[in-house]
């Protein structure tokens, strides 16, 4: 889904190095009413797949991971297994 952070770069706490690409995040928002994007109110971060950022290889083989996501599933759609076949993906990748 697509969402926005209303004051993300401002916030000193609520956000801060979170909102990071391949980030696992619970995420606190609302549905605007006058579009299709998400207002995120608040994030915790579970896991920061930190080496996911900084390993150019890993990087690569996540983000075609992620891009297989994006093709496969539609917008808004969930499917429980596809996440945690994905988190479960990230989560060997990162631990090498």
């Amino acid at each position: 889904m697509t969402g926005i952070a209303k004051g993300a770069k401002r916030s000193k706490r609520r956000f801060v190095n979170k909102l990071e690409i391949f980030s696992f995040l619970h995420l606190t928002c609302s549905e605007s009413s006058a579009s299709s994007l998400l207002f995120i109110h608040e994030a915790e971060l579970h896991s920061s797949f930190l080496r996911l950022r900084t390993d150019p290889a890993l990087y690569l083989t996540a983000s075609v991971i992620r891009e297989v996501l994006l093709l496969a599933i539609r917008e808004g759609e969930r499917d429980e297994d596809i996440f945690r076949l994905a988190l479960w993906a990230l989560h060997g990748l990162d631990e090498g």
